[in-house]
């Protein structure tokens, strides 16, 4: 693939960990320096800029709401109602609208539980917090005035989950972990489902990002082992094709981070190392 970088995070202490597309809008959470920034990709679809004065991006720790200063950004996705969300450790959720520009924070009523949560996805409106410790993944359901109320654990009883390693979460209906040691969890209603990786050589080394959506019929990782992205069948698990950066940036997936993926637009969105790229999906 022929990558265009559209962004570098200079700052000693960037982790950029999460990168959410919206068309034609981009966010990158750099949770190592507690920043979000938003960028808007141009007309023809081959970069992306800062959006309006934006550049130093549009939440950052020691950002203040009220009696709350935000501190520690856990994750960050896109809402189907419209909203994109931004956690904090203390338990607060920030909705952003793209029309406004501005931030609402709110604060969930269990807020301890977030204490070890590492990873947040959404689906339906509902909010999913995974919490490796507790080897748990929070479900939170909206309430009437649109926020999340005390959670419910999303597994069944009986059910033993090894989340202690989870590098990613991605929701479709059914529930996606990505371990570390590259294997693929899935889980339907709360309760393990068969699926295993096929035909793909070499295997995944060391992913770190997984990527799908209900209307996807794919897997996509970010293989950070094998400097590829992956593309797998969600279905039979057969892998179905590979992606490498080509010319100038051959080295671009030396230090994959984090992967978004949006077929209808034919674009990845990835960030790797301290630079966020974008590039057109190969026919």
């Amino acid at each position: 693939v022929f990558l265009s970088s559209f962004a570098t995070y200079a700052d000693p202490k960037s982790s950029a960990t999460r990168i959410v597309a919206q068309w034609p809008n981009v966010f990158v959470l750099d949770r190592g320096a507690g920043k979000v920034y938003r960028y808007v990709v141009d007309d023809v679809g081959s970069r992306a800029a800062p959006f309006g004065e934006n550049a130093g991006g549009i939440l950052k720790a020691g950002d203040k709401f009220a009696d709350r200063t935000i501190a520690d950004l856990i994750d960050l996705f896109w809402n189907e109602t419209g909203r994109l969300v931004a956690l904090e450790r203390s338990g607060i959720f920030l909705q952003y609208d793209l029309q406004t520009g501005k931030w609402t924070p709110r604060a969930a009523s269990d807020a301890p539980k977030w204490k070890s949560a590492t990873l947040a996805s959404g689906y339906t409106g509902n909010l999913y917090l995974l919490d490796p410790l507790a080897n748990q993944i929070l479900k939170y359901v909206p309430g009437s005035d649109g926020g999340w109320s005390a959670s419910t654990t999303y597994f069944q009883p009986g059910v033993s989950a090894n989340l202690s390693d989870a590098a990613d979460i991605a929701i479709d209906g059914d529930v996606w972990v990505l371990r570390a040691n590259a294997n693929i969890l899935r889980y339907v209603a709360g309760k393990p489902a068969d699926f295993a990786v096929r035909e793909l050589d070499p295997p995944l080394a060391k992913p770190n990002a997984l990527f799908t959506t209900a209307a996807l019929s794919s897997l996509y990782l970010a293989d950070a082992g094998n400097r590829r992205i992956v593309q797998i069948d969600k279905v039979s698990g057969k892998f179905q094709r590979q992606f490498r950066p080509s010319g100038q940036f051959g080295d671009a997936f030396n230090a994959l981070q984090s992967l978004a993926v949006d077929e209808t637009n034919r674009r990845f969105f990835i960030v790797s190392g301290k630079t966020a790229y974008l590039a057109t999906i190969p026919q």
